[in-house]
């Protein structure tokens, strides 16, 4: 009986005490969690650069706007009112961050590497003091990514792709061996849309402007991204290495993780791709200025313009695709021996001709070499054909046994040495007999006039193009604006046959006449396209034509809305002191009424950015036509 009592006693005193010692440890914790939260209201540390740069605040554009976060993703906040309440999240998040340790990998330290290491290094909070939860997931990640460097990759322009016209960035995260390895196994980090497959192109558009698609961030292998860029859609890639160090690298990488499956706005003109990667260029070298000189529009090119002006680039390498090496493979050659390698390419027997055997072992290498190159090119653009794959062995069997050359692809202008996207100009000019000044303004990126250094010729892209013009009978008026207007050039020839095509759509002012014969000059809303092919003769002159068709809608025509068809034809010139652009287009409506415009124009660069360009055109319609003759002013920002 006694000792029975005594074994109570012993655990009725063994429980109170651990009850007292628990109840102790757990005013400790939240006595500590009240005072790190009080120190951080205290030093305002909410308002930090730091802190509003992990969660991505921004202030809105409205006059005294307040905070916003650009993640969209409830679960990045602690707060319900973390989104717009900096001070609220960070509260918060010290609290979350004592949670316990049972729940591993889902325990804030580990989903938020990078707030964790912040918060504890700012508050002096020490290791013994937190939970130690098991992040596995985020320690196996790192292990695995094992980055110490980081570059800036962009792979150019792609024409036909949307979402890709004005080029694209995203960053590779190179191991700390990579001397003994290879780029290619590194990792890249890209930020897009998530489309939905069931839109359209209009569709696709509209969502990709004014917003609908979510955005979030990727990490795959840089191999799959080459695979991608250089060899699916033949885009070249330049790799800019950046003056991080690894310190810095650590962090993006553990805010990379905090990021991940986060869900953004994406917006195709400004929240895009290579915004994104400026946010995380700021988080570790807060110094810079980078978003903020991206209000209206971030276009690639302008970034990586931007991050080199910021002395952040130590080297730029080139990596062209392979259109780009066959290309100019093609054109070490001579234009029979040209011939030669495309015929090659569809019968191997043309390798015991004459023509061939004639050739010395060098050329015969060079020859077989764009042959074999040409069926890898038709092989990446379609499902695995035999016959292709057998002449492509045969080929390669022929060139294992011919000398090996070496060829060395001429490195083109950078992107970033290029123009600027945006332009705004002013114009004066006469049109039938009347002398108007015009306002020029185009949001974005680049025509077929402009300086094309750094860019690829015979690609236009102008969106938000807008002329406002004065005339003294009319006063001011709104002449033109230019929702888009794309045109690709894929100059045609033996070895491709790419077509090439155009899309416009806008407003414009044009003279119209109604049933009654009536003329006046009236605003019209329209789309046109076309698509057709484009040739080089020379080195300096590219030639196109299209078969077109427009709908319009002008309070002039009946019905309310009109369509027409047409041809428009014309003519390049690339010389040394700018471009010359000769132009006829037609179109034939249905109510019977014609356009034919006949149209030459010179631009004449003033350095980079900045351009004079001269115009005269002339319109014939029906009952009437017009002459028109202009020169501008224009100046890339």
């Amino acid at each position: 009986m006694l000792i029975k009592l005594s074994v109570h006693i012993i655990f009725t005193v063994f429980i109170y005490t651990f009850s007292m010692l628990l109840s102790a440890e757990t005013i400790s914790r939240e006595s500590l969690i009240t005072a790190l939260q009080k120190e951080a209201l205290d030093r305002r540390l909410s308002e930090q650069r730091k802190w509003q740069d992990l969660m991505h605040y921004h202030t809105t554009a409205i006059v005294g706007g307040e905070l916003l976060s650009y993640v969209d993703d409830p679960r990045y906040y602690f707060s319900s009112e973390g989104k717009t309440n900096p001070e609220n999240e960070l509260h918060e998040t010290i609290q979350a961050l004592f949670e316990d340790a049972s729940s591993g990998n889902a325990h804030p330290i580990c989903r938020f590497p990078a707030r964790h290491a912040w918060l504890a290094k700012e508050l002096n909070i020490s290791n013994e003091s937190l939970p130690k939860p098991l992040c596995s997931d985020y320690i196996d990640w790192k292990e695995q990514v094992n980055a110490t460097r980081l570059s800036l990759i962009f792979p150019s322009a792609y024409i036909n792709s949307p979402s890709s016209m004005f080029g694209h960035t995203f960053f590779r995260f190179d191991p700390r061996d990579l001397e003994k390895r290879t780029d290619w196994l590194s990792w890249a980090l890209s930020f897009g849309a998530q489309l939905d497959a069931s839109d359209n192109s209009i569709a696709f558009a509209y969502r990709g402007i004014f917003g609908g698609y979510p955005g979030i961030f990727n990490m795959s292998h840089y191999f799959k991204k080459i695979k991608e860029y250089n060899n699916l859609e033949n885009r070249d890639i330049w790799e800019y290495a950046l003056d991080i160090s690894e310190s810095d690298v650590d962090e993006m990488l553990s805010h990379t993780w905090e990021l991940k499956e986060m869900e953004f706005d994406y917006y195709f003109l400004d929240e895009n791709c290579a915004f994104r990667l400026l946010e995380f260029i700021e988080l570790v070298r807060p110094e810079v200025k980078l978003t903020n000189q991206f209000n209206m529009t971030a276009i690639p090119a302008d970034t990586v313009r931007a991050v080199i002006e910021e002395g952040l680039v130590s080297t730029a390498s080139f990596k062209p695709s392979a259109t780009t090496k066959l290309k100019s493979r093609i054109k070490a050659l001579s234009e029979t021996e040209a011939t030669l390698a495309r015929e090659l390419a569809d019968d191997i027997l043309l390798l015991q001709s004459q023509s061939y055997l004639d050739l010395s072992p060098e050329k015969k290498a060079q020859v077989v070499q764009v042959a074999y190159s040409f069926l890898r090119y038709r092989q990446l653009k379609m499902v695995r054909d035999k016959q292709i794959a057998k002449r492509s062995h045969q080929l390669l069997i022929t060139l294992n046994q011919l000398p090996s050359t070496e060829h060395q692809v001429a490195i083109p202008a950078r992107p970033e040495t290029g123009h600027k996207t945006s332009m705004v100009g002013s114009s004066v000019g006469i049109k039938a007999d009347k002398s108007y000044a015009q306002f020029d303004f185009r949001v974005t990126y680049h025509d077929l006039l402009d300086n094309p250094l750094g860019y690829p010729k015979g690609a236009h892209i102008a969106m938000g193009n807008t002329q406002l013009r004065y005339t003294e009978s009319e006063g001011v008026k709104f002449h033109r604006f230019d929702f888009i207007d794309i045109m690709s050039m894929s100059e045609m020839d033996q070895f491709f046959d790419s077509p090439s095509w155009h899309v416009k759509t806008g407003y414009e002012h044009v003279f119209a006449q109604n049933e009654n014969n009536l003329g006046k000059n009236t605003g019209a809303y329209y789309v046109k396209a076309g698509g057709g092919a484009s040739i080089r003769l020379g080195e300096s002159t590219l030639l196109y034509a299209f078969a077109d068709a427009r709908l319009e809608h002008n309070s002039q025509y009946k019905p309310f809305l009109n369509t027409a068809l047409g041809v428009s034809a014309g003519a390049l010139n690339y010389l040394p002191f700018g471009t010359l652009k000769t132009a006829l287009e037609t179109d034939y409506f249905t109510n019977d009424e014609y356009r034919l415009v006949a149209s030459i124009e010179q631009n004449i660069h003033l350095g980079i950015n900045n351009a004079l360009r001269i115009g005269v055109s002339q319109e014939w319609q029906r009952d009437y036509d017009q002459l028109e003759a202009n020169i501008s002013y224009r100046h890339f920002y």
